[in-house]
């Protein structure tokens, strides 16, 4: 019994009921080293191996009769001579025996074991190497067997173990936890997850200058499916066309698939691990997606697909079962364990509008006006809460840290502050109110700027501060790059409205004379913002007319070392317009009169410094609206065809809006991707705006805030506005996202 203790200590999963046969053979072996008689299981067990070995060696072997005593009276039958007798079998016409009475039957029970013992040790043999590793460890990520079976349904044979790949230290990698479906697993610390309907998405770095376009895992669990627990990524596939193996990771059985696609100049190498062990259908589908070379103009190298790979057999090594919790559908989404998202407390009303209870990694925060008042939303946590105003707000700006939120109160025409957790912050009192949107947090630092109607411009801290920066009737105004200075645009004191002179300051947020850098006479400069390095400021220039001013005022930027203001083009004075890359590139709206979808409007990337516009090239009968830069160089612009004739009532814009279509563009390489999933049964998508990864984009529809994954386009509504997103009848949106929004990203 000393052989079945060993197995019994050093590998207790053989009996615990993983392999049932196994399990019988090896507790038979056990009764049979201990009696005097061999087990009726084992004598099935080895009478199945005698027929198996007969059946390919073409000798003839009955199967084992059942135990027979002869009734009284009853003749015994003649024994035949092929059948190979059981020791101590009671068999027609035979009385029961001694077992092992003769030296023939000694010596045929001598050939059963040694049958035995090779069953035994080759399945045994397979199993123990599992668990130790025999000299030459299998590769888990080895070909698949090429004998074709349905999907879904693991091939027979020996299972491989999952372990990490040499090189590849998994400890220091953060944990993804899902409670409700028992399971966990570890993911580099440099990738990032987003959570999608039903699964979670973690993309991953890989090498740069190939022709890899991304890499990533997503992760899926939910209840067993009617047909069985298989990956998504069968869909689509004839039964029996995917191969698929059986691989053990922490005790758990996986089947594995690798799977090949393509589509529209894109390849797609999946491989997919699922199983149900845990009560749930647990799904990992690691996909590596390359454009094919033929694509460039210039075709990178191929990406190494081995390398890439290798993080996915580490990741699949870290599974770990927990104890499964019930599965509901209330239950929370899956969250990280390190770090754990801080958790803000909410003493306010939770909103029923917001996505409570369901994270959202990598979209920071929001706050959106709703009828209520104003929607304060972690994504990080998916906690909400609701600031309560008696009348409509609008505005909000997050500081920079994201600990501060002011806003307009649209009822008072005051300035209201809270903290970002809902709790109101006094406001110091700040003269020459009532006060306008013209307010704005520093980017560097908790300083918030502020221009009252009746002339001024403030600095004013959450701790109560107030400081006067300059005089004068200040109408716009904007922090430079690094918050160390503002520019602001005044109207100069003069005898007529109509013939005064315009001009453009600079003053240090420390204090000091501010220097004035333009002067314009008799017309009205509409400021538009800093350079990125902040050399340089832009402003649009034309008639003191807010009437003219709807069809097209002219972009001018203007250098601080030397030189004249350098004319860009003429366009509609909205911020929404333009736009900086982070290499420097300025993007535009090019094109005049108040409705959008006149002037040929167009996308023109511009040198701020030089004055030097390269328009975009358009299909023929389209507007381009709204552009935005990613952080990676990528251009989202809305498109929009240009009506047959003009929209005058509700029917006819909502049409025109239908036609809004969200665009992404490499403006190096000309190329696009139209995300058509964006406006699916929508009225139109407005006003795009980037993720700070550059993975996701949010933007308004439907009355709406909505966020879409680019990789994988499928877009989630965010929450619901107060406010109409129509159009009114220049064509223009009803909703100006700045007055309904503000996203610290």
């Amino acid at each position: 019994m000393a052989r079945r203790r060993r197995i019994t200590e050093h590998y207790p999963d053989l009996l615990d009921g993983h392999d049932a046969e196994l399990a019988r053979l090896v507790a038979g072996l056990d009764a049979l080293l201990a009696s005097s008689e061999p087990p009726a299981e084992l004598r099935t067990a080895i009478s199945g191996l005698a027929r198996t070995q007969a059946r390919r060696s073409s000798i003839a072997v009955a199967p084992a009769e059942p135990v027979w005593e002869p009734q009284a009276g009853e003749p015994e039958a003649p024994r035949p001579t092929n059948v190979i007798a059981w020791p101590g079998e009671r068999r027609r016409g035979r009385r029961p025996r001694t077992w092992l009475r003769s030296t023939s039957e000694l010596l045929a029970a001598g050939m059963v074991l040694v049958l035995f013992t090779w069953l035994l040790v080759t399945v045994l043999g397979s199993r123990i190497d599992e668990r130790t590793g025999p000299l030459a460890q299998p590769d888990p990520t080895t070909a698949l067997t090429p004998a074709p079976t349905p999907p879904g349904t693991p091939s027979t044979g020996p299972m491989s173990i999952v372990t990490p790949p040499p090189g590849i230290d998994t400890s220091a990698w953060q944990t993804y936890r899902d409670e409700r479906a028992g399971f966990e697993l570890k993911y580099p610390p440099d990738a990032k997850l987003t959570a999608q309907d039903g699964s979670t998405r973690i993309d991953l770095p890989f090498a740069p200058g190939t022709n890899l376009v991304e890499k990533y895992v997503t992760v899926t669990a939910e209840p067993p499916p009617a047909g069985g627990c298989t990956s998504p990524q069968l869909a689509g596939y004839q039964p029996g066309t995917i191969p698929t193996e059986r691989v053990l990771v922490d005790g758990v059985e996986f089947t594995r698939a690798i799977i090949d696609g393509a589509a529209a100049g894109n390849r797609y190498e999946a491989t997919s691990y699922w199983t149900d062990a845990t009560g749930t259908c647990v799904v990992l589908d690691f996909v590596l997606h390359s454009a094919v070379p033929q694509n460039y103009t210039t075709p990178p190298p191929e990406f190494d697909a081995a390398r890439e790979s290798e993080v996915f057999t580490a990741i699949v090594s870290t599974f770990r079962r927990l104890e499964p919790q019930s599965n509901t559908p209330d239950q929370d989404m899956p969250q990280l364990v390190t770090p754990t998202p801080t958790e803000i407390p909410t003493p306010g009303t939770a909103s029923p509008s917001a996505r409570q209870g369901k994270p959202f990694p990598g979209m920071g925060k929001m706050a959106v006006v709703t009828a209520e008042g104003l929607d304060l939303i972690d994504f990080e946590s998916g906690r909400a809460v609701t600031v309560p105003s008696e009348s409509a707000v609008a505005f909000p700006a997050w500081s920079p840290d994201g600990q501060w939120l002011a806003y307009l109160d649209l009822g008072s025409r005051s300035i209201g502050l809270v903290g970002s957790d809902g709790t109101p912050v006094p406001m110091p009192e700040v003269p020459n109110g009532p006060f306008t949107e013209n307010f704005a947090w520093s980017p560097a630092e908790d300083i918030l700027a502020i221009a009252p109607s009746n002339g001024g411009l403030y600095l004013v801290t959450p701790s109560g501060d107030v400081r006067l920066l300059a005089d004068g009737l200040v109408t716009q105004f904007a922090w430079s790059p690094d918050g160390q200075t503002l520019a602001y645009a005044t109207t100069l004191p003069s005898g007529s409205t109509e013939s005064a002179s315009a001009a453009i300051f600079t003053v240090p947020v420390s204090g000091g004379e501010p220097q004035q850098r333009y002067l314009a006479e008799g017309v009205e400069i509409v400021l538009a913002g800093w350079w990125p390095d902040g050399q340089g400021i832009l402003f649009w220039l034309g008639v003191r007319s807010a009437s003219i001013a709807m069809d097209g005022m002219t972009l001018f930027s203007l250098p601080l070392d030397a030189g004249d203001p350098v004319k860009l083009g003429v366009m509609l004075p909205e911020r929404a317009f333009l736009d900086w890359s982070t290499d420097g590139r300025l993007v535009m709206v090019e094109g005049e009169g108040r409705e959008l979808w006149s002037g040929d409007k167009a996308i023109a990337i511009c040198d701020a410094r030089t004055g030097t516009c390269q328009r975009l090239p358009k299909p023929d009968g389209t507007v381009s609206l709204y552009p935005a830069w990613s952080p990676d160089g990528r251009l989202a612009f809305i498109r929009a065809e240009a009506p047959g004739q003009y929209p005058n009532d509700g029917e006819a814009l909502r049409a025109w809006l239908s036609t809004w279509t969200l665009v992404i563009a490499n403006p190096d390489s000309l190329s696009e991707q139209v995300l058509d999933a964006a406006q699916t049964g929508g009225a139109g998508v407005q006003a795009p705006a980037w993720s700070r990864d550059g993975n996701r984009l949010v933007f308004l529809r439907d009355h709406a805030v909505w966020a879409i994954d680019v990789r994988n386009p499928q877009p989630v509504m965010l929450v619901e506005l107060a406010g109409d997103t129509a159009l009114d009848g220049h064509g223009r949106p009803m909703v100006d996202p700045r007055q309904v929004l503000s996203w610290h990203r």
